[in-house]
């Protein structure tokens, strides 16, 4: 039984094995933080998970899910901060019902089966820092609409089936806080526009800078209190895999290798 009333609940790296229960979002009315990360769950997301009207963080990565994403899913993002569905086995599409008011700030989508093409109306996240939409089957052109977004820091394109030319010359703003982006092992070709490199200028921030704790990503969870979620990624530097969990940004992180 799911304590009553709980604001912060964190179920993660243990061994459940069951499906999660279809009228969970019955007992998550007061829920902030919610995450089953890191277990052995299977089965489906169910509805019910998007009816808990204060969740701002939800944690469901490396699980055995299947089946569709939940289109409540994007409706409700005009609350949610964090949605992480990594390492899943979820198909389909993403769904694209993100709301004019979307508050999403991560959503991390990486390494489950999902296809279809990039959800235009994720273009209405504002205020997003973190798509990590890598080692999926999404088939699409280069997503300029992401260009609109300012407070964007990561971008995972990696590994999928997207192609065709990277300019954007229809699509006006830059990524000033842009600080790490892959688009490896896709399908683009021409050529890389140099416009794109200048603009990205938190790639040219010194050292100490870089390493300071201003620049960990990461989302305060509750507004009074020190609870964080910090999220993580994975990335390619020089040929290497490496996962980077509590992120410091290097501006040596990009990768375009094999596309």
């Amino acid at each position: 039984m799911l304590p009553e009333r709980a604001t912060y609940l964190d179920y993660s790296r243990n061994n459940f094995s069951s499906s999660i229960p279809a009228n969970i979002g019955d007992f998550l009315m007061y829920t902030v933080f919610f995450s089953l990360a890191s277990n052995k769950l299977n089965g489906s997301i169910p509805d019910s998970k998007c009816t808990e009207p204060y969740l701002q963080v939800l944690d469901l990565s490396n699980n055995s899910l299947s089946g569709l994403i939940p289109q409540c899913l994007a409706t409700i993002s005009g609350t949610l901060a964090v949605l992480n569905l990594r390492r899943n086995r979820l198909a389909g599409s993403v769904p694209d019902g993100f709301p004019q008011h979307c508050s999403l700030k991560t959503l991390d989508l990486n390494g489950n089966q999902i296809d279809g093409q990039f959800p235009k109306s994720l273009g209405n996240c504002r205020m997003l820092e973190v798509l990590n939409i890598g080692n999926n089957q999404i088939r699409d052109i280069y997503p300029c609409l992401m260009k609109q977004i300012s407070s964007l820091r990561v971008l995972v394109l990696r590994s999928n089936r997207f192609y065709g030319h990277m300019g954007c010359n229809k699509t006006s703003g830059t990524w000033p806080n842009l600080q790490i982006i892959d688009i490896a092992r896709n399908n683009f070709t021409g050529e890389i526009p140099g416009s794109f490199l200048k603009t990205w200028k938190a790639m040219m921030a010194d050292e100490d800078d870089a390493e300071s704790e201003a620049n960990h990503l990461r989302f305060q969870v509750l507004k009074f209190s020190q609870l964080y979620f910090e999220d993580a990624v994975t990335v390619t530097n020089k040929g290497l895999e490496m996962e980077l969990v509590k992120i410091l940004f290097s501006p040596t992180l990009t990768s375009h290798a094999t596309t």
